[in-house]
């Protein structure tokens, strides 16, 4: 057996890396597909980096059938498949993933070669409500997928028997029950999937991950304006507001990008700090906060609205400081999303 994991997140390289530990994997039979720039420390397992292009490429979207992508959909999945064969050398394999309704998490399922599927923890998702969740993701297929698949069977090039889409987020899938593996007690309660295994944080994993931090105060980004939750003048408004001293004394600070952060966001921060005279730093992307988040005890995390605040307050609530409510509310164009921020800050 193969063990194939999915990697876009430094969450996801976490969990990963202790199932492989925990359950004993050896390393030559491990396959990372990791996305947007993420990877695991190097020696844990075979790493392919794959394109942005293939990560968001949309597949059978009903929203996007206009763009006629899903003519593409041999070719995106042939790079795939490529890579998994190579890998397998027709060995079967077990896939580790966040969920089964992203299309390429399905075109990966439905290999020939995929005997089982597990969840692994993906930050914001597994701790808001199931209200938030089944809005989301709604536990049924739309119905409009139902009256265009047989539209798509007639394209080979559409490859419709691997963009299955399913109903539950966290579907049985295999030859056992699927389990969703955590680090957290208040994960994945959302009644979509029982079978939940809370992993230990083993100091000999956790210790290959960089947690050093310059600074007493640390901002973790959100992707706010490349996934159009705010224009890039409200953010600017914001963070001036941030770094101005209303909300921060101190001009030193640490900073952690999203994976997905837009270059303009990038530019003006960095602009901004060496214009009010800042002392910072900038964590690089295979800086863990999860980690971080259980050995911090004085360092205090502000932010938006990212799931690694979860993190931080579920062990230090009185270091962790969302800031989304100093966002003008008529400002949130994804209305979805500021309901979604007061459900995992328990408000």
């Amino acid at each position: 057996m193969k063990y194939i994991f999915h990697i876009h997140s430094q969450i996801n390289c976490l969990i990963s890396c202790l199932i492989i530990k925990q359950n004993n994997i050896n390393r030559k039979d491990v396959l990372f597909l990791c996305f947007r720039g993420v990877a695991p420390p190097n020696g844990l397992g075979i790493i392919e980096h794959i394109p942005l292009s293939i990560y968001y490429h949309k597949f059978n979207s009903v929203r996007y059938v206009y763009r006629l992508s899903f003519l593409n959909n041999k070719k995106v999945i042939s790079y795939v498949d490529n890579i998994i064969n190579n890998f397998l050398s027709e060995d079967a394999f077990t896939y580790y993933v966040p969920h089964c309704k992203n299309p390429l998490y399905s075109v990966i399922i439905n290999h020939r070669f995929c005997r089982q599927v597990h969840y692994i923890e993906d930050g914001a998702d597994n701790y808001i409500s199931i209200e938030m969740l089944l809005t989301k993701f709604p536990n049924k297929v739309h119905w409009l997928h139902s009256l265009l698949n047989p539209f798509f069977q007639l394209f080979s090039s559409t490859c419709a028997d691997r963009v299955v889409q399913y109903e539950n987020l966290y579907k049985q899938i295999g030859t056992i029950s699927s389990k969703c593996f955590t680090i957290n007690d208040g994960s994945f309660q959302n009644e979509l999937n029982s079978n939940i295994v809370k992993l230990i944080l083993d100091k000999e994993v956790t210790r290959v991950f960089p947690t050093d931090v310059k600074f007493n105060n640390i901002f973790v980004f959100d992707a706010l304006v490349s996934q159009n939750v705010i224009t890039l003048e409200v953010f600017r408004g914001f963070w001036r507001k941030f770094i101005s001293g209303e909300l921060l004394s101190e001009k030193k600070l640490s900073i952690k990008f999203h994976p997905a952060q837009s270059e303009k966001v990038i530019s003006f921060v960095l602009e901004s700090l060496k214009e009010h005279n800042f002392q910072y730093e900038v964590l690089p992307p295979t800086f863990n906060f999860e980690v971080f988040s259980c050995i911090n005890t004085d360092k205090n995390i502000y932010g938006i609205g990212s799931s690694i605040l979860k993190y931080s307050k579920i062990k230090n609530p009185q270091l962790t400081f969302p800031l989304y409510k100093y966002l003008d509310k008529k400002s949130i164009l994804d209305k979805k999303r500021l309901l979604s921020w007061q459900s995992l800050f328990s408000e």
